[in-house]
């Protein structure tokens, strides 16, 4: 466990060193910086569908964001320790467990339980949309929602810390 109270949900999965080396590479992708030297918003995309992820990824630096992947809660963790995103994209569904347990695994972290949490999920709203706004999450949408939406709920999300066109 980290000084944060953050713990892979699959503990028992260790991140092996090339997994390490890729966030590593990954956080200092992620610290590009704008010509007048402001920092883009870092968005986390936790998704293990790597065609959406990619999708997602486009659409998002095409929006001025720096992005951010992991394929599983365990990853996501480890970046969200060490890179500090300004706002998490959340598949409910992962390879090493379920969304909702990385949203309680930030909601009790006093330095990480700001971060603005949307959940993109194939999941169906009936129940999921509820849960995932009593988890904290700032918005819920199904794969396939119109990226114009979730751009929207990602400048609110981000409020006026960053521009809407980074």
């Amino acid at each position: 466990m980290t000084s944060e109270g953050l713990e892979p949900v699959g503990a028992s999965q260790e991140l092996t060193h090339n997994s390490a080396e890729l966030v590593e590479y990954k956080v200092e992708s992620a610290r590009q910086r704008k010509p007048e030297g402001r920092m883009y918003a870092k968005i986390l995309i936790v998704e293990d569908d790597t065609d959406t992820q990619l999708a997602l990824s486009i659409r998002l630096q095409s929006s001025g964001f720096a992005v951010l992947h992991a394929h599983s809660i365990a990853t996501a963790i480890k970046l969200v320790s060490c890179a500090s995103p300004d706002l998490i994209m959340l598949d409910l569904s992962l390879p090493d467990g379920d969304g909702y347990g990385l949203m309680q695994k930030l909601k009790s972290s006093a330095t990480k339980s700001s971060i603005p949490v949307i959940i993109l999920s194939g999941r169906e709203l009936d129940g999921n949309a509820d849960r995932s706004h009593e988890s904290g999450a700032f918005a819920f949408f199904q794969k396939g929602m119109s990226y114009e939406l979730i751009l929207s709920s990602i400048q609110k999300a981000l409020g006026e810390r960053f521009s809407k066109k980074c």
